[in-house]
């Protein structure tokens, strides 16, 4: 999720996470290789360390 790297468009970040309407919901973020660069840093040339798993689910 996110916009083109060659773009600057923000639309692309609107995604509804709400998605049966209104009321509550969980939610649970998985990170895997966060700790590849702990700098922060990363070079063009290898691929990408960090990835992200977002899972929502409405609450009982």
């Amino acid at each position: 999720m996110g916009p083109n790297e060659d773009s600057d468009d923000m639309d692309a970040y609107e995604v509804n996470l709400a998605f049966n309407g209104p009321g509550t919901y969980r939610m649970r973020l998985h990170a895997h290789g966060r700790d590849t660069n702990p700098d922060g840093v990363q070079e063009d040339s290898k691929p990408i360390a960090e990835h992200y798993l977002l899972q929502v689910w409405p609450a009982p």
